[in-house]
């Protein structure tokens, strides 16, 4: 794999994690702003899913390339201590 490649990679994994955090960051705040809201898009997971669905295989993915290019075992553990937290 070329290293425009592993950027690129890495890029969308970093992007994931950012979209994770925004959407952690702001759906409870909306929530409280909007109480009408609520019914609606309380007992909706499909983004929660469509998010596991994206972010895992990517990051998998980028931690496969990391442990090739840099041989340390110890991110790719925490990195999957970290995607493991995501599905409980």
């Amino acid at each position: 794999m070329t290293i425009t490649n592993k950027y690129r990679v890495d890029g969308i994994a970093i992007s994931l994690s950012f979209l994770c955090a925004l959407h952690c960051l702001f759906v409870p705040s909306f929530v409280i702003l909007a109480p009408s809201f609520l019914s609606i898009a309380f007992d909706n997971e499909f983004i929660h899913y469509l998010i596991l669905v994206l972010a895992i295989p990517i990051s998998i993915f980028a931690l496969a390339i990391g442990y090739k290019a840099h041989n340390n075992l110890s991110m790719v553990l925490i990195g999957l201590l970290g995607l493991s937290t995501l599905l409980f």
